[in-house]
Order: structure tokens, then C-alpha cells, then sequence
């Protein structure tokens, strides 16, 4: 995410506020997991072991977890479409990429309305992200340098 911002536009406002909403996706998404890999591995020893309010304190924690994974797919979807309103505006990738990525963008950010879309989104987010990476790679090097802090001055 901050690669794309700093190859790309580091000048432009659009590609730096998808940035901001890209690393609030990874923050959140880091949280979601590492709440339900620390937490549940704990409550399922105690429901083993006879405990009674497991089962309702794991209910309870999986509302929580369910809602942060949604707000981090709703800041992804909006990370998507507005990298790729960056491309169509910019044609630095092909256009198709971003068209594609705004509507992949949208679905992912709708898993938030309509949960449904979650499996849809398994399908079409990983793909849109392997097309971008090729696009990428096959771009041709448009780091904005003088735009970029150098090492020496602040």
C-alpha cells in the first residue's frame, strides 16, 4: 500500500487518503485475528473443561471480532476503489485494472451492508490483487523522486 502511494503519487491527494484507509484496513485486520488467535484458543480449553459461560463470553467476543473484520473490509473496499480511481484517472496501469478494482472495491466495502458479499469477496479480492501485482510489475518505474523526503533533509 505504501509502495503503490510512494511509486505512483506521492504527490496525489486521491492515492494518499486510499493509503491512509489501506494501512486502517491492515491495522484493523491484524487486530481481528490476533484477538481471535490469542482469545478463543482459551475459551475453548475452558469449555472443555466444563466451564458454563464459555460458550456465551465466545458468542460475545465473535460480535466483536465479526464487527472489526467488516469495518476493516469496509476501509479495504474503499482502499481499493480509490487506488483504482487513482489508475483510471491516471492511466498509469491499465484502465481495465481500475475499473475492475472499483468494482471489486465496492463489493468488498458492501460486505459491511450485506454479508453475503463476504463470499464473493473471497473469490474476487485475491484475484484483483495478483492482476494489480502483475500490472505493477510490468509498469514502468514513475517514482515520483522529487516528491519523496531524501535522506539529509528534513
Amino acid at each position: 500500500m505504501f509502495g503503490l502511494w510512494a511509486r505512483f503519487g506521492a504527490t496525489s491527494f486521491l492515492l494518499a487518503v486510499a493509503t491512509i484507509g489501506g494501512l486502517a484496513w491492515m491495522i484493523l485486520d491484524v487486530a481481528d485475528n490476533a484477538i481471535a488467535f490469542h482469545v478463543v484458543p482459551g475459551l475453548a480449553a475452558s469449555h472443555a473443561a466444563g466451564d458454563a459461560t464459555a460458550a456465551a463470553a465466545f458468542t460475545q467476543l465473535q460480535s466483536v471480532v465479526d464487527a472489526v473484520r467488516l469495518a476493516g473490509h469496509f476501509l479495504g473496499g474503499l482502499w481499493m476503489v480509490g487506488v483504482s480511481m487513482f489508475f483510471v484517472q491516471t492511466a498509469r496501469l491499465p484502465r481495465i485494472i481500475g475499473w475492475l478494482g472499483i468494482v471489486v472495491g465496492l463489493v468488498f466495502a458492501g460486505n459491511l451492508f450485506v454479508p453475503g458479499l463476504l463470499n464473493v469477496s473471497f473469490m474476487t479480492v485475491p484475484a484483483w490483487l495478483v492482476i494489480l501485482g502483475i500490472g505493477v510489475a510490468r509498469s514502468e518505474g514513475t517514482t515520483d523522486a522529487e516528491s519523496l523526503p531524501q535522506m539529509g533533509q528534513a
